[in-house]
């Protein structure tokens, strides 16, 4: 769903995405970037193809987000954090603080999925230019998410976040 907001040029400014068994439920706060949002059969036929397999999100936002030119003020954006916390034995709090960009949120949830974690639900916030964006992830099954799988994911994160910015590394808390 983030992949298919970003690639129809609305920022996302909140969600509280959840599961139920095995649905999610997703409440998703979006602004178009420029101009009028697109119409809602859009964002639905886009999403139908993602599902059915036949629109390939990945390749289409890895030709949607080109290289941004760097800041012409001097500054350097701010520290991109990610930390994660155990909260109970088989859910851990991940949190991603990271100046906003397009695409961020689909590149995170993407990482998540590509290392084998769960989302239980999450809350995401973007706070004028940075975002803070917390997941509740457990191991796939439900299980309880090892100390390894746990530094692993951080460290993907983090390796995620370096690429997305104006194509090279970041620095990383």
């Amino acid at each position: 769903v983030a992949g298919i907001l970003a690639m129809n040029r609305l920022a996302v400014r909140a969600a509280k995405i959840s599961t139920v068994g095995e649905r999610a439920i997703q409440e998703w706060f979006v602004r178009p970037l420029f101009g009028d949002p697109p119409a809602q059969e859009i964002l639905y036929t886009d999403l139908v193809r993602v599902v059915a397999g036949t629109f390939d999100v990945e390749s289409a936002m890895a030709k949607r987000l080109q290289p941004r030119t760097s800041s012409s003020n001097g500054t350097s954006p701010a520290k991109a954090q990610v930390t994660i916390e155990r909260v109970s034995g088989t859910q851990m709090v991940l949190e991603v603080r990271a100046p906003d960009a397009p695409g961020l949120l689909y590149k995170t949830a993407s990482c998540i999925a590509r290392e084998g974690v769960e989302v239980a639900g999450a809350k995401i916030s973007t706070l004028g230019v940075d975002t803070v964006d917390v997941f509740f992830v457990k191991a796939a099954g439900g299980a309880e998410l090892s100390e390894s799988s746990a530094r692993s994911l951080v460290k993907a994160l983090e390796s995620e976040l370096a690429l997305l910015r104006d194509g090279a590394p970041v620095t990383l808390e």
